[in-house]
């Protein structure tokens, strides 16, 4: 096949014609083309033109021929020297393509649910996110994990489905359905295919409006949570993210880890999710996003039919003011791994703030490959992984360095930090990082677009927030607005290093006594006074 498609390409004709002009080939004409392509073999024979038949006939049916070089190389770069080339044929250019910015279209329902649809054509799936505020910011301490538990057994039970058929709906449409409970936010995320989006947007409305938080359910997803709990506690890495954000937000709902506790997880019964689900989540400050291949004007009507009904409307709980930040640097016994977790984080501002785009261009200008930490930390060898990130919330919000280094270099990671961070919020990051930084942020902001989960996602959480859906979709350009000016005063005001979280996780240094005890060497004996 491979020949009698090189055969083919070279010469430029199909099967039936190549093999009659091949059969008409002369000695002459063969011994020049052997010449022009270097077979020099050919001349050496009496029979070249047979030979020259029985080559093109083996190229054309893929036969083996047992000759010193490839049949089909040989029957391809003869044909292809000694015939004339076929007459390019004529394409016709097709008109160039249009790009038709997508639209969002905003519906309205009775109940107050503000839906978002963003269609995208030839999109083989549909993306939902469905989102109201609160999370764990609303609950109180002798509830933590509450979100956490609700979200993973929104799915147990639904309208009159039980948790079982529930699962075996959804896995008839072909999609995946699931809850997500975040700092700020609580809500569902979905996605099918787009010939079964309808069937799957139809059980999203069923456990949106009348969830049943089944005991079956919830209890086997409460057992998971625990396990999952004990299994974090061994992790470096996390325990010291949730130990950092404990001494940022002392005694306030940020400072807890999203999946509480297990203590507090324990009590939670169906019918206090239930109860608590009802009082924090009615319709009217739901936001559902949907983008994807699909009929706007069906899914509008889907939205203000199954949306007609308000469920009973709370008002939404306010966050509590968080106390200030306990500063300093704190250090808690790790796993016996030979790598160190070092946090550094600082308390900034929330989501409604004026240096918000300003501190993700800050904490971008430290991540990013090129950046000023990246650099330093480059050429002293002392870290394995850098990351920093920016993460405003509903009235508070943070920054936080996360460094992983060898268990004995932590401190010379630290002092290299505190170098660039207090270098930053003297004189601000350079133009060439400034703008370097930028280019990795609208990047990202790209690939969040290209992803439909992750876009519907953004535009339910902007609307959430009370930004707006349409900051996301302006991203780019307000992000180049920002100016070196702004960046240098929120470094200026958050970035100060008294003020500083540094939270490290390593293995305690051992004492001599302690390493000769582990060697299996005992103390000595004091010496008996006479």
């Amino acid at each position: 096949v491979h020949a009698r498609a090189s055969a083919m390409v070279v010469a430029g004709d199909n099967a039936n014609q190549l093999a009659e002009r091949v059969r008409g080939l002369g000695s002459k004409q063969l011994l020049a083309a052997a010449e022009r392509v270097g077979l020099g073999w050919l001349d050496r024979r009496r029979d070249a033109p047979e030979w020259a038949r029985v080559l093109g006939r083996a190229a054309l049916r893929g036969e083996p021929v047992a000759e010193p070089v490839d049949a089909a190389r040989a029957a391809a770069c003869i044909v292809g020297a000694s015939l004339p080339p076929a007459a390019p044929r004529a394409v016709a250019k097709a008109p160039p393509r249009r790009r038709v910015p997508n639209k969002i279209v905003e519906v309205s329902t009775e109940s107050g649910v503000r839906v978002l649809l963003e269609r995208r054509r030839g999109s083989s799936t549909v993306a939902v996110r469905a989102a109201w505020s609160g999370g764990l910011a609303s609950e109180p301490g002798s509830e933590a994990g509450l979100h956490h538990l609700m979200a993973a057994s929104i799915l147990a039970g639904c309208k009159q489905r039980n948790t079982r058929a529930v699962a075996d709906r959804l896995a008839a449409t072909g999609g995946s359905l699931k809850g997500v409970a975040g700092r700020h936010s609580f809500g569902l995320v979905g996605r099918w295919p787009s010939p079964g989006a309808a069937a799957g947007l139809e059980l999203l409305a069923d456990c949106i409006l009348e969830p049943r938080f089944e005991q079956v359910g919830v209890e086997g997803r409460k057992r998971r949570l625990v396990a999952d709990l004990r299994r974090q506690t061994s992790d470096d890495g996390v325990r010291a993210h949730r130990l950092a954000l404990v001494n940022l937000f002392p005694g306030h709902a940020l400072g807890r880890h999203v999946a509480g506790r297990v203590e507090t997880i324990d009590p939670l019964t169906s019918h206090s999710l239930a109860a608590r689900y009802r009082q924090l989540y009615p319709t009217s400050r739901l936001v559902v996003a949907i983008v994807g291949d699909f009929d706007t004007e069906r899914v509008r009507k889907w939205a203000r039919r199954r949306f007609a009904q308000p469920m009973a409307a709370t008002k939404a709980p306010a966050p509590a003011a968080a106390k200030p930040a306990r500063p300093g640097q704190f250090f808690e016994a790790g796993a016996d791994s030979g790598t160190a977790q070092l946090v550094i984080g600082f308390r900034t501002e929330g989501v409604e703030g004026k240096h918000r785009l300003a501190l993700e261009l800050l904490a971008s200008t430290l991540e990013r490959p090129g950046g000023p930490l990246y650099r330093r930390l480059r050429s002293s060898g002392t870290a394995y992984h850098l990351g920093a990130a920016s993460v405003p919330g509903s009235g508070n919000g943070y920054l936080a360095v996360s460094v992983e280094s060898e268990t004995g270099r932590a401190g010379d990671v630290a002092a290299t930090v505190r170098a660039v961070i207090v270098g930053l919020a003297a004189n601000g990051p350079a133009a060439a990082e400034l703008a370097g930084a930028r280019k990795t942020l609208i990047a990202r902001h790209l690939a969040t677009r290209d992803s439909l989960v992750r876009s519907a996602a953004a535009l339910a959480l902007h609307e959430v927030y009370g930004l707006g859906y349409r900051q996301f979709l302006d991203y780019p350009r307000l992000l180049r607005k920002v100016g070196l000016t702004q960046v240098k005063d929120a470094a200026r005001e958050y970035l100060a290093w008294d003020r500083a979280v540094i939270q490290t996780v390593s293995k305690m240094p051992m004492t001599p006594a302690a390493e000769r005890r582990a060697r299996g060497r005992r103390k000595r004996p004091p010496k008996r006074r006479r």
